[in-house]
């Protein structure tokens, strides 16, 4: 592992040009979807994050097409893809080997900064743990190939990234919606990884679009906004308000300013949305505000998948 290296504190994320789950309303073109990845690019230092299942290759091919209308991945950026299962829910060593070779195909690279096994809680087969640690085994592989320059797993599933660690040699953990203004289940899991010396990507501070939009949100992590949540949203808002704050200026200055969190990845389908991150990055919160979030706003450390309501 190198460990003398710093991760950009900033990295966007391309799920919506893929519309993962079908929580993005975007119909945009590819033009408009490569014209997105392009916005976010000129943002630098960062870390573009992408996958090979975000819109069956979709996010991918928008990031190839930018990165070759640039002349290539700008200096001071940073790319980040995932290795999927196949069409059966299954992952082993070959298929660690054709997922990334289709990557660097699509997004015109050699290589990649940071190679993550993708969504390992929904690998489906009697022996699950031989069979993912036999995949992690093939990032290592990789990385010594030197097709990868750091390795690790993205997932929401924080207990599964904890057992999956105790097989040793992971650089990168990236998660998703867990670690949030409302939600820090993820938290005791950062704290692990920051004694081990493993980097921490804090994926959807924005938790699927909710603390963004505030009072306007209509889903939250991949699920329609319960009357709970959104009363969790309201207070956020309402608190931000009193201090001329938007909400998505607090969710995302609230990773950011984390000593657990190595980098922040935001996701966008617009490349007004990109301008709208970089100005929420550039308000300055009151220490005040800090305080009175810390001590008034309620917030979950259970799962917020664990009982999905629709």
């Amino acid at each position: 592992m190198e460990t003398t290296f710093v991760f950009p504190d900033v990295g966007f994320g391309t799920a919506a040009l893929g519309d993962v789950h079908g929580n993005y309303s975007s119909t945009n073109s590819p033009s408009d979807h490569v014209a997105v990845v392009r916005e976010m690019l000129r943002y630098r230092p960062c870390v573009l994050d992408t996958s090979r299942n975000y819109g069956d290759g979709r996010s991918e091919a928008a990031v190839g097409l930018a990165i070759e209308q640039m002349g290539g991945l700008p200096a001071e950026a940073y790319l980040s893809t995932k290795v999927d299962r196949n069409e059966n829910n299954h992952i082993g060593k070959e298929r660690v080997r054709q997922s990334l070779r289709t990557s660097l195909d699509t997004l015109r690279v050699d290589r990649v900064d940071v190679l993550f096994l993708h969504d390992p809680e929904y690998v489906s087969c009697v022996n699950r743990e031989t069979v993912l640690n036999d995949a992690m085994e093939e990032l290592r592989s990789v990385r010594d190939a030197g097709l990868s320059r750091f390795i690790g797993i993205a997932s929401g599933d924080v207990a599964l990234i904890e057992r999956l660690l105790e097989g040793g040699d992971i650089d990168v953990i990236l998660v998703h919606n867990r670690f949030t203004l409302i939600n820090r289940q993820a938290q005791n899991l950062f704290q692990l990884c920051q004694s081990r010396g493993i980097r921490v990507f804090n994926a959807a501070p924005f938790a699927g679009g909710a603390l963004a939009k505030g009072s306007n949100a209509q889903r939250y992590v991949y699920q329609s906004v319960r009357p709970d949540i959104a009363q969790q949203i309201a207070e956020v808002e309402s608190l931000g308000a009193r201090y001329s704050v938007p909400v998505g200026a607090l969710a995302l200055q609230f990773s950011l300013r984390s000593p657990l969190v190595d980098s922040t990845v935001v996701g966008a389908s617009s490349v007004q949305q990109v301008r709208a991150i970089q100005d929420w990055l550039a308000v300055r919160v009151p220490e005040e505000c800090w305080a009175e979030l810390n001590s008034l706003v309620a917030f979950s450390t259970q799962d917020p998948e664990a009982q999905r309501w629709g």
